[in-house]
């Protein structure tokens, strides 16, 4: 994979029914780029100006 800039392989864990969509929570066995430190914390206050898309 060169054009993306981060990428996972992983197994499923669990599969969770939502009526007309279905949740996955994968467990990575493989990360790109190599997770070295701790990620950094992402605060309210970081994304609070970001337009929230298309209404409910």
């Amino acid at each position: 994979m060169t054009e993306a800039r981060a990428w996972f392989v992983g197994r499923i864990e669990t599969r969770i029914d939502g009526g007309d969509h279905v949740g996955f929570l994968p467990a990575p066995t493989e990360v790109s780029p190599p997770v070295r430190t701790t990620p950094a914390l992402l605060r309210y206050d970081d994304v609070k100006e970001i337009d929230h898309g298309k209404p409910a």
